[in-house]
């Protein structure tokens, strides 16, 4: 129920140092409700796509000379995904609280901090595994406060996403960099913060103290 606005409080704040900035909802979701019927049938590449139009865009109404690409969590594998692709409509990268590791590993993480259940453990890690190798799960087959997480619907796109490395997209990149993370995130760890990081070494990191996700 809380309602923090933290991307319209961010925007604000580039707005009263005269920075233009436009925030952007996932396709089919939000805002984007009317750009696909189904918001799960996607893939990191569309997502990709929309950056590169919304840059376009930008360029021609603003008359902008680049752009800067912030992307919070998943979006920050995606703004990695658009660096990799073509660096030209970029000016750099800020990386708020994104997954440095691949999203599997995360997964995995996320879930053994989450219980001590071994059968649940031992059930996420087959169907993870199942799905790096680009094969869905039967939902019904999985543990009930697994089927959320790893719904028939959304299985295609973690498909997709599971194949990402993001340190290794940041690596790929030579654009200014910037990593921040806060140390309260229970969502990404330290270990994310620290393979950007490392990909990247030259890039400026921002640890941010008792900030979250």
């Amino acid at each position: 129920g809380m309602k923090a606005a933290v991307y319209s409080r961010l925007a604000d704040g580039l707005a009263a140092r005269g920075v233009a900035s436009v925030r952007i909802d996932k396709r089919g979701l939000f805002g984007s409700a009317r750009a696909i019927r189904n918001p799960f049938d996607v893939r990191v590449s569309d997502y990709v796509d929309d950056l590169f139009a919304w840059a376009a865009a930008l360029s021609q109404s603003r008359g902008a000379d680049g752009v800067w690409l912030i992307g919070h969590s998943e979006g920050g594998l995606v703004a990695l995904a658009a660096a990799a692709r073509d660096p030209a409509p970029w000016r750099g990268l800020v990386l708020l609280a994104a997954p440095g590791q691949p999203v599997g590993t995360v997964l995995r993480r996320q879930l053994a901090e989450g219980t001590a259940d071994a059968d649940f453990l031992a059930a996420a890690e087959a169907a993870i595994g199942e799905l790096e190798a680009g094969r869905t799960v039967a939902q019904a087959t999985l543990p009930v406060g697994l089927q959320p997480l790893l719904n028939d619907a959304v299985q295609p796109y973690l498909i997709d996403l599971l194949r990402y490395d993001p340190a290794r997209l940041a690596a790929s990149t030579g654009l200014p960099m910037l990593i921040a993370w806060g140390d309260a995130d229970l969502q990404v760890a330290e270990a994310d913060f620290a393979a950007l990081a490392a990909a990247r070494p030259d890039a400026a990191t921002l640890r941010l103290p008792g900030i979250n996700h």
